[in-house]
Formats: C-alpha cells, structure tokens, sequence
C-alpha cells in the first residue's frame, strides 16, 4: 500500500513524479526513453532524481566503470601454441577455442558437435 499528501491540490490528470530512492538497473540505469507525451515529460525515466539533484546544487556523479581484461584476455599469450586437449596437436590457433573455466585449448573441428566458424 502506499499513501501520498500533497501539500497543494493535485489537478485531474496531472502527471505525479516521486523518487523512491530506488536504483534501477538495466536499461532505466541509462535513462530509458519515456513516450508519454505528457507535455511536463522530461523525456527520460530516470532524469527526475538528476534533475532534483541539480537544483539542490549538487553535481551528478560520473559513473566510473574500470574494464577489467578477462583471465582468458590475460593468459591468451600464453597458451597460443597450446596443443587442442581433443587430438593433442599444436598450431591451427586461428580456429582454436579456449575453455572459460579451465583455459584448455581446443580446435573447433574437434568439438561435438563441431562449429563452422570461431563464435
């Protein structure tokens, strides 16, 4: 349930916006469009917390995202050269595949069922 006051009357049909302080994630994280129409819409789902942030003078914060190299990015030098766990032979490493969970090398010809191409 949910109850709301209002300090002044609230007109027919006007559009209510309220910040429950909850962080979406998805695709209202990047400010999903809204369609409305409602000639007060700001146009996106989440620029009512930004905005209220900003005439409280305060700055949005930058989101920071630091890519971290996957451990298979890490060690693909590395195992270039290893030979394919299925047949035991070196090389082809264009068409070779690398486990993600224990980084063993293995030719995609050699796979059940075997694949056309590198995904």
């Amino acid at each position: 349930r949910l109850a709301m006051f209002a300090l002044r009357d609230i007109r027919e049909h006007e559009e209510l916006s309220y910040d429950y302080n909850v962080h979406w994630t998805g695709q209202w994280q990047s400010g999903q469009r809204c369609h409305c129409g409602a000639p007060n819409c700001v146009g996106k789902m989440s620029a009512v917390a930004a905005a209220a942030h900003r005439k409280a003078g305060g700055k949005p914060k930058a989101k920071r995202r630091r890519q971290q190299p996957s451990l298979t990015a890490q060690l693909l030098p590395q195992l270039l050269g290893e030979p394919c766990k299925a047949c035991g032979a070196a090389g082809d490493d264009d068409c070779a595949l690398l486990c993600d969970s224990c980084d063993a090398a293995y030719h995609i010809f050699c796979l059940t069922p075997r694949l056309a191409a590198v995904p």
